[in-house]
């Protein structure tokens, strides 16, 4: 590949990144906003479907943003190996870059659960 390819993918797979990232935060604000506004009147079947439905779909922006991260760290090793003095530098995420996004995005899904958890929890309170 040449140095403009390169950078172009790692470009292309920044956005690809954050457009799943902005899908998370997203879908935890929608979840929390619901679980503001209706979580202590909605029953109890009606929270456990919202909560079973907002997992599910967060595996796919949490799933999908892990792989763009580990991609995106292997072509910039690439990149920096076929180009060791090009004319970019990339500062990676580091061995750990994915663990430490699917380590945010799992701290983000456990909180909105423990909220979810305190205002049902008030309402019987």
């Amino acid at each position: 590949m040449t140095e403009y390819e390169y950078i172009d993918l790692i470009s292309t797979l920044r956005s690809e990144g954050g457009f799943h990232g902005m899908n998370m935060v997203g879908t935890v604000m929608a979840y929390l906003l619901v679980t503001h506004f209706a979580g202590h009147r909605i029953s109890s079947l009606q929270a456990t479907a919202i909560t079973v439905l907002y997992t599910a779909f967060l595996v796919i922006p949490i799933g999908t943003n892990v792989a763009v991260v580990a991609n995106l760290r292997e072509v910039i090793q690439s990149y920096e190996s076929s180009y060791p003095e090009g004319i970019v530098s990339f500062s990676s995420l580091g061995e750990n870059g994915n663990l430490y996004v699917l380590c945010v995005y799992i701290l983000g899904w456990l909180l909105s659960l423990t909220y979810m958890w305190i205002v049902r929890h008030a309402r019987t309170a």
